[in-house]
Parts: C-alpha cells; structure tokens; sequence
C-alpha cells in the first residue's frame, strides 16, 4: 500500500511526481515572497539611510525586484536539490533493506539545533531515517514501532506547522520536519496499532 496515493488536492488523485511539482512551486512562492520582498525592503532601507528622500522607482522597486529574483532562483535550487537527494534515497523496488515501504519522503531529523536533512522510510516494523550525508553528524535513526510511544504536530520555530514529534516509550523524543505531516502521524500510529495487535 502506497500512502501517496491516497492524498488528494481539488479531487485529483496525486503521486510521489505530483508532490514534487506542487512542492516546487511552493518552494519557489515561499523564496520568491517570503525572503525576496523582506530583503528588498531591508536592502532598500539600508541604501536610502542618511538620505533625505526614498525614492521608489529608483531604489525601492529595483531592491525588492533584485531579492525576488534571488528568491526565485533560490527557490529553483532548493528544489533541484531535493530532487537529487530524492532520487538518491528512494526505494525503487518498494523495499526498505529487504522491508515493504508504507511511505517514504524528505525529512530533517534535529538533533539540538542541527536540523539533519535526509529521508525518512516507515516500513511495518520501524521508522528509519538517513542523513543525506551532508550534515554535521550523519547517524541514522531507527526507531522499532514497539518503541513508539506516541506522535504528535509539532511547530518548527514555534511558528511553522511542518514538524512531527515522535516519543519513545523510554521518554526520549525525535523531532522531524516532513511534508504531509497529519499522513506521516496516521499512518505512523496506525502501523504502530497493527504491529502491536498481531504480537
């Protein structure tokens, strides 16, 4: 079973090709509007202190046009990126070390402050995630699903609503950063309910 297919936006069924485009786009509105506009502004301000007058033809519009081709150029990166490391780590045959994959996708694991990029595999009997490999520490998380005590949404920053916590039944507490969070925490508990009813 493939979780991904079940995800819908405006009725139509989506796949892992599908996320990956509407991500980019995302990607490339949040980089272009959220870091463009601020920064031209911020680069406008800066360049018009100690003078009498702002002027926004001459340097308020070109800044703010100037931060939000960046953006967009940053955006365009990000997602290049991400496809790279998508076709890197994910499974092609379905299988996760000899394990049907549930579901599979990009995370960060935090570790501190360290946010580790990587992917994140659920399997029926465990959560794994492996570092990309350009990260400060690189190990790999494996949590069995007997082991998981509960998932709950989390905010990254306290503001932005992508993160997932997973607790251990030891007390220990891993924090992820996914797309899809409310499928990634169903299906988590979901698998965690079926492995325990058939022990």
């Amino acid at each position: 079973m493939r979780v991904c297919r079940y995800l819908t936006e405006g009725g139509v069924a989506l796949n892992d090709d599908n996320q990956a485009q509407i991500l980019m786009k995302k990607q490339k509105i949040y980089w272009t509007l959220g870091w463009g506009i601020p920064m031209g502004v911020l680069w406008a301000s800066l360049m018009s202190l100690g003078s009498d007058r702002i002027s926004f033809w001459g340097i308020v519009l070109p800044s703010i046009a100037v931060f939000c081709a960046a953006g967009y150029l940053m955006g365009w990166i990000m997602h290049k990126f991400a496809m790279a490391q998508r076709k890197k780590l994910k499974s092609v045959d379905g299988l996760f070390e000899g394990e049907k994959v549930l579901m599979e996708g990009p995370a960060n694991h935090f570790v501190g402050w360290e946010g580790r990029g990587g992917w994140l595999t659920l399997t029926p009997t465990r959560l794994t995630f492996r570092s990309h490999g350009k990260n400060l520490r690189n190990q790999p998380v494996e949590i069995s699903l007997d082991q998981i005590d509960s998932t709950t949404p989390s905010s990254t920053l306290g503001i932005i609503p992508n993160g997932l916590r997973v607790a251990r039944v030891n007390g220990k507490a891993e924090k992820f950063v996914v797309t899809n969070r409310t499928m990634w925490r169903a299906l988590i508990e979901d698998t965690t309910k079926i492995s325990r009813a058939a022990r």
